[in-house]
């Protein structure tokens, strides 16, 4: 039986999550080392190309992330019918958030955002 391929976050929610406003807060791209935005590849497809602050978004292994490195993960995925929710996580700042999104045609719609810090 062949192996089924994890499911990912797709890229125009993910685009939408690092764009977000309340996100945006929290990534200093004056800070150094914050640009380029670098990305856990947990429940990301490694293929994902996105741009962020005038640069290519680096999606890095886990393996290859160290300890006080500024980096965002997507720690949850969940697909319920049409409606997407996914969890992230910004350590570096204490920031986690969870964004809901609607299925609306051929769109990803976002339905509802929450911040918190950690």
């Amino acid at each position: 039986m062949p192996k089924r391929a994890a499911a990912t976050v797709p890229t125009a929610i993910v685009e939408q999550v690092i764009n977000h406003p309340d996100v945006q807060q929290f990534l200093h791209p004056d800070v150094p080392g914050r640009v380029p935005l670098v990305l856990s590849s947990h429940l990301l497809d490694p293929r994902l190309s996105l741009r962020k602050f005038g640069k290519p978004v680096r999606v890095v292994p886990d393996a290859h992330l160290k300890k006080g490195l500024a980096y965002l993960r997507f720690t949850r995925f969940t697909l319920k019918q049409n409606v997407v929710t996914v969890e992230v996580r910004y350590s570096v700042e204490g920031m986690g958030g969870r964004f809901s999104f609607q299925r609306d045609g051929t769109l990803w719609r976002l339905l509802k955002a929450g911040m918190w810090e950690t």
